[in-house]
């Protein structure tokens, strides 16, 4: 077959195959799809052109030719298509539709003759016969062909990234060389005994193209040419000796199979010497895919495994940039790494780099790294000299990146968080990093983050468990007194193992004024003692008050806020942070740190003092809370004392005239029984009442002062409920028959008994019923029940008196309280309910009351069953 002949053939295969790899692996983009479209049209138009070359009829032969011509206007169509997709071009629709148009009317008119009017037999085979319109309707094509490699070279020159720029060339390479194939084949038609260029144009596109999807991954498509390679050698190598001696037994043995022995004998040795084989075949490929550097990147990977046992940065952060450099054969590498506590990144270790710079470090705000920190994760020098967001830092950031001098910025991302940063300088041997290089670092870049990470994450739970381990001691030191000034000192020592303190104090807010509570310094004893008082105006006491927020200054020497400041930076205090001290949303006053060594307190530091803060808030706030509770408590008991003593001095002081009055008013009713007097008779009915009344009075209060004075003991047995409700109803009955009420018992026939002191158990229902009584006006109605429910015995005094508000409900059970509508007739001092509520309480139970105005109450004993 002549090269005549095999040249479209190869075209058509080759296209197809490109096509199918795009296809296949990245269909997604729509300019990937329209060169998809663009290569299949290559790939008909190779076979639709090798049918017509070898067609031994022209009658046949002139189809074939027409038929081409479709895709030889379809293919510079979907190209420049592609080209303004890829290139971000600005068109217009209408361009576009009649672009397409131009298509729909060549396909319409290939059938005539006015494109393809016959076949002629050439010098090297079949060419076509042009017919009248041929020109006008294929030089548009070629125009196309040339805009879409014009918008591409555009695309070329604004291009920023590095790999873009090499994709670009190839298209614009390929382009030229498919536009200069076409002008070739053009010149036959003017009479000229040529060769047609067109297909070997379009061989050399998609050879070039091909280049670029093995050696840059053009349109993303990862052919893994070093990882396939291994297999077709191992092929080759076991394929190559079975075939020699299975067509060398074939000879010996002629017409006679082979005896299956030895294929046996061969497969096992196959199978035995594949695994011997196969590290030795991988080891070969890599070295000729790697070659000088291989021995590096074999370095690389056992740093990668190695890596996930370390657990000290210095021996990782100074291995990796020494490995890469000689993998890479960079001038120099730079390893930065993020310092959480600064928010910066700070150069960790460098190789081929002068020691001079060592102080280098970029802010995370700075534009190159957050561009690295975004997708992009990779610059070139051109890049960052080209990217107008770059030009906008600062002159800091400026001479910070031309101190690092990098060729390629590589950022360090984990989980999508930036933890570092790579510069690698130019190649020693002057050549640009290839997309290969790019790949390669990109992985090494994800491991590298993956591994510092970790060792980040490893650090900081060690120092997390330090801190909380400081904290507790720190804890332990403020809460082992409530005198805080006592223990200060041992506060401050345990602050001084986690973080740089030279000055530690307490200022409480008093009023206008801040008073040093607690000190703990290594100043000169000229500094302030505790409890001095300085005016709070205008100070960052007052400032933290009004805004509850910390202050924190890195240096008091570059910065100064408030005039006392310069009071601490006269005593060598550089940094200074001033946290609130918060106790019920109220600022109550400042806990201050410092340390003569400028710009040491960072976030790690910062979060550690506040909490150290809120336990010390906390502490404070219980110390005072204490000291008020104590003081308060000694009052009050004081006052409950003289109270006490009060009741039972004037109750036995009234006893003893009572009794002799009592005794008298008896004597005198005994010596006056035949006095027919009734004035006199009346009187002395008085002064017996109101001795009797004065009695209760007295006995009431000498109860209700032995219950607040001791302890009520109880005698707990079992109680008959039924047997005692019976009891206090018939000590109740008279005084309800004598003002005509009517008492209702309704008790369940099946209550068990109880638990409790039958005397004080008795003595709650005679209360209850006595209330009722005086509450309740002549004529009206009170009902006793008792049930059980829910495991308790509930025992309930409902009356019909004029019932109790509901701001008082609460302030009955208070000892010495009579409600306003008591009145003067209701006798009694107001201890009774209080009494019930302790007995009730004592047992384990509870007392409520219901009650409306004008309708009655109900008071309800629960009590629990044994």
């Amino acid at each position: 077959m002549s090269l005549y002949l095999i040249l479209p053939l190869l075209q058509g295969c080759l296209s197809g195959i490109l096509a199918i790899m795009v296809v296949w692996m990245s269909r997604r983009s729509p300019a990937n799809s329209l060169f998809a479209a663009f290569l299949f049209s290559l790939t008909l138009w190779g076979f639709l052109i090798f049918g017509m070359r070898v067609s031994a009829d022209l009658g046949r032969a002139i189809w074939w030719e027409r038929g081409a011509l479709v895709f030889i206007v379809a293919t510079p169509v979907l190209f420049y298509h592609f080209a303004l997709r890829y290139s971000n071009a600005g068109v217009s629709s209408l361009w576009l539709f009649g672009m397409y148009l131009y298509l729909a009317v060549v396909i319409s008119l290939s059938p005539t003759g006015l494109i393809v009017e016959g076949m002629t037999i050439d010098m090297y085979g079949n060419a076509p016969v042009w017919g009248p319109l041929f020109a006008p309707l294929i030089i548009p094509g070629y125009l196309l062909m040339f805009l879409a490699v014009y918008h591409l070279r555009s695309a070329h020159k604004a291009a920023t990234s590095y790999e873009d720029r090499n994709r670009l060339v190839y298209f614009v390479v390929g382009g030229s060389a498919a536009i200069a194939g076409g002008v070739v084949d053009v010149l036959p038609a003017l009479g000229l005994n040529i060769y047609p260029g067109t297909i070997i144009g379009n061989l050399a596109f998609c050879l070039l193209t091909s280049f670029a999807i093995l050696k840059y991954h053009l349109f993303d498509i990862q052919v893994a040419t070093h990882k396939v390679a291994p297999y077709a050698v191992m092929g080759a190598l076991v394929a190559g000796p079975y075939l020699g001696i299975y067509f060398a037994l074939y000879h010996f043995w002629q017409n006679d199979r082979a005896p299956v022995w030895l294929h046996l004998v061969f497969v096992a040795a196959i199978v035995v010497g594949i695994p011997l084989l196969w590290g030795r075949v991988q080891d070969w490929t890599n070295r000729f895919f790697y070659r000088d550097r291989y021995e590096h990147l074999q370095a690389l990977e056992r740093l990668q495994e190695e890596a996930q046992s370390i657990i000290d940065p210095s021996s990782i952060t100074s291995a990796y940039p020494v490995l890469i450099r000689q993998a890479m054969q960079s001038s120099h590498v730079c390893l930065m790494t993020l310092s959480h506590s600064r928010g910066e990144l700070n150069l960790t270790s460098s190789v081929g780099f002068d020691s001079q710079d060592a102080q280098i470090s970029l802010s995370k705000k700075c534009p190159l790294v957050e561009i690295l920190e975004g997708e992009q994760g990779l610059l070139h020098r051109e890049d960052v000299e080209a990217n107008a967001k770059l030009q906008a830092m600062t002159m800091r950031e400026k001479e910070a990146v031309e101190r690092l001098d990098g060729e390629m910025y590589i950022s360090l991302k984990s989980s999508g968080r930036q933890v570092g940063l790579l510069v690698m300088g130019a190649r020693i041997d002057h050549q640009p990093y290839s997309w290969e290089d790019e790949r390669l670092m990109k992985r090494i870049a994800g491991q590298m983050a993956l591994n510092i990470e970790n060792i980040h994450l490893y650090q900081a739970s060690l120092e997390r468990e330090r801190q909380l381990s400081a904290l507790s001691c720190v804890n332990k030191a403020i809460n082992s007194s409530l005198d805080i000034q006592s223990t200060y000192e041992v506060f401050a020592s345990e602050l001084k193992k986690v973080i740089p303190v030279d000055l530690a104090c307490v200022v409480m807010i008093e009023g206008d004024v801040q008073r040093f509570y607690a000190l703990s310094t290594e100043l000169e004893a000229s500094w302030q003692k505790p409890g001095t008082e300085l005016p709070m105006r205008g100070t960052a006491t007052e400032w933290i008050a009004m805004n509850k927020m910390p202050i924190i200054k890195n240096d008091l020497a570059k910065q100064k806020r408030f005039p006392t400041e310069e009071s601490y930076l006269k005593h060598g205090i550089r940094s200074l942070i001033n946290l609130p001290l918060i106790s019920q949303g109220e600022v109550t006053g400042t806990f201050i740190v410092g340390s003569f060594t400028p710009d040491v307190y960072g976030e790690r530091e910062v979060s550690f003092l506040e909490q150290a803060a809120s336990q010390l808030s906390l502490s404070m706030q219980n110390s005072r809370l204490y000291a008020r509770e104590r003081g308060e408590r000694a009052r009050l008991e004081l006052l409950n004392e003289q109270r006490e003593e009060f009741f039972r001095a004037i109750s036995h002081e009234l006893k003893t005239p009572l009794t002799a009055i009592k005794s008298s008013g008896e004597l005198l009713s005994e010596e006056l029984a035949g006095e027919t007097q009734v004035p006199l008779k009346r009187l002395i009915d008085n002064i017996r009442r109101s001795t009797d009344r004065l009695e209760v009075m007295l006995n009431d209060l000498l109860d209700m002062a032995k219950a607040r004075a001791m302890p009520l003991e109880l005698h707990v047995e079992p109680v008959d409920v039924r047997a005692s409700i019976g009891r206090a109803v018939d000590l109740c009955s008279p005084p309800i028959r004598q003002r005509y009420q009517k008492l209702t018992v309704d008790v369940s026939e099946n209550i068990p008994q109880v638990m409790a002191d039958q005397k004080r158990f008795e003595y709650m229902i005679t209360n209850l019923l006595g209330n009722a009584n005086k509450y309740t006006p002549e004529g009206g109605k009170i009902k006793l029940s008792a049930w059980v429910e829910d495991t308790k015995v509930k025992i309930a005094v409902q009356d019909t008196g004029q019932g109790i508000p509901d701001e008082e409900k609460d302030l009955i059970f208070e000892p010495f309280y009579r409600g306003k509508f008591s009145g003067e007739r209701i006798k009694g001092i107001g201890v009774g309910l209080a009494t019930v509520k302790q007995v009730v309480k004592l047992h384990g139970g509870t007392v409520q009351v219901q009650s409306k105005v004008g309708e009655g109450s109900t008071f309800t004993i629960s009590l629990p069953l044994p």
